[in-house]
């Protein structure tokens, strides 16, 4: 597994603005697509930007025996990657450790089953994360936050209580600000 962080200001490319509605959007979108040609190409893996296609949330047409997740904030992209051989599903979220998390919605994705969280945007990065490596999966039922349980670095479904896989929270430099980074690998 790896994951790579793609920020500053680049300029982006016309034909990637003319997709969307915003430069935000667009920002967005191609910023965490760099992050990811930044992983594949770290693992050898050389694909054109125009063949990102990528299937489900988590297959890339082209290279379907890896798997990848993606996230985006502030003028900052990530993406993740892992071979299909080390986990079922992977999922990634960053966010800003300077993002106020208001107490009053916290009752859409903190549950009596998470424990040693009352640090809420560390939670909240850890559920994101876990929704994109379980939701994929979850294909016969709608899935929301708080249908999953997060326990330190372990997660899972809070109707059948086992770990299904694990969380890597790290903490990045990005941008002059530390940036949290949530990976959740299934198994």
């Amino acid at each position: 597994m790896i994951y790579k962080i793609f920020s500053g200001n680049p300029l982006i490319p016309a034909d990637i603005l003319n997709l969307f509605a915003s430069k935000e959007r667009a920002q967005s979108y191609y910023y965490s697509r760099m992050a990811l040609i930044d992983c594949l190409q770290t693992l050898n893996q050389v694909i054109a930007f125009k063949d990102l296609k990528i299937i489900d949330h988590h297959h890339l047409e082209k290279l379907p025996h890896f798997l990848v997740s993606l996230s985006h904030t502030h003028n900052v992209g990530a993406s993740v990657v892992a071979s299909i051989n080390e986990c079922r599903s992977i999922g990634i979220d960053i966010e800003f450790s300077n993002r106020i998390i208001d107490p009053k919605t916290s009752k859409f994705f903190k549950t009596s089953y998470d424990h040693d969280h009352n640090d809420l945007l560390s939670l909240w990065v850890k559920k994101e994360a876990s929704f994109k490596a379980l939701s994929p999966l979850n294909v016969k039922e709608t899935l929301v936050l708080t249908d999953i349980w997060v326990k330190k670095d372990e997660f899972g479904l809070i109707k059948d209580h086992q770990s299904l896989g694990k969380i890597l929270l790290n903490e990045e430099n990005v941008l002059g600000q530390k940036l949290l980074v949530s990976i959740a690998q299934l198994f």
